[in-house]
Order: C-alpha cells, then sequence, then structure tokens
C-alpha cells in the first residue's frame, strides 16, 4: 500500500490502528472483572503480551497481579505472567537496580511509597479483579 499511497497514508493509517488497538486493549483490561475462566485467561494473556506502547505498564498492573494469582492453577496464565515481568525487568533493569534500597522507588504503579498495601489487597484501584486476589477464582483451563 506504500507504494501506491506514498509514505503519509501509510504513516497515518499505522497511527490510527495504533490508537484503536491502544484502546481497545485499555477496555479489555479495564473489564478483566467481568471475564472468567477461558475468556479472563485469554484477556490476561492478551493485556501481558500487548507492548508498552499501545498500554502502558501502569495500566496492565492489575492484570499482572490477576494472572499471577491465576497462574497458581493455570501453567500458560502463569508464564505469560512472568514473561511479562522479565520483559520488564529487561527494559528497565537499570530503573529496578536504582529502585533496589525503596521497593516504590521509581515505580509508577506504586501510588505512594508507603508499601503498607500488600499487592492484591482490598481497596485497590477501580477495575481490578478482585475476586482472583481473594481466591475465588475457577482455575483457568479447568474441564
Amino acid at each position: 500500500t506504500g507504494a501506491c499511497h506514498g509514505g503519509a497514508p501509510d504513516a497515518a493509517m499505522r497511527a490510527a490502528l495504533v490508537g484503536r488497538l491502544g484502546r481497545y486493549l485499555r477496555n479489555v483490561a479495564v473489564s478483566l472483572s467481568r471475564f472468567s475462566d477461558e475468556v479472563l485467561c485469554t484477556a490476561l494473556q492478551m493485556v501481558l503480551s500487548a507492548p508498552p506502547s499501545l498500554l502502558p505498564r501502569a495500566e496492565m498492573v492489575p492484570a499482572l497481579e490477576a494472572a499471577l494469582s491465576a497462574g497458581t492453577a493455570h501453567l500458560p496464565t502463569a508464564e505469560v505472567a512472568l514473561s511479562a515481568l522479565e520483559a520488564w525487568h529487561a527494559a528497565d533493569a537499570d530503573l529496578l537496580e536504582a529502585a533496589g534500597d525503596d521497593p516504590a522507588a521509581g515505580d509508577p504503579a506504586a501510588g505512594d511509597a508507603s508499601g503498607d498495601a500488600a499487592p492484591g489487597a482490598g481497596g485497590g484501584a477501580p477495575g481490578a479483579v478482585p475476586s482472583l486476589a481473594e481466591g475465588a477464582f475457577p482455575a483457568c483451563g479447568a474441564a
């Protein structure tokens, strides 16, 4: 398509596509609490596999917490969660090393540096997946 239309239309189409994909991923990420079983596992995998250019990491944190919880009963979901963590670490190794003395330092997902609330604890942000944090989630892929 670039040879027929030149570079500008391709760039505009690419920008429009990136915008639409980003909005779709955000909608899925905030709707995780509405999903269950296989649909939830697939949504978690999709959100956590998204590149940061489409969905900022801060918007992936509830999905990561949910995937780690669901991953205790469903290996593919655990693998996706760990792969996301590994990718984040590789991309921000210097930032993570600098935050070694203060776990909340440099963490855009941390609301404050107090560290009082445990991950997955109640009182989370809107869009969190409380049923996963409370252990009431049926295993992904259970027969």
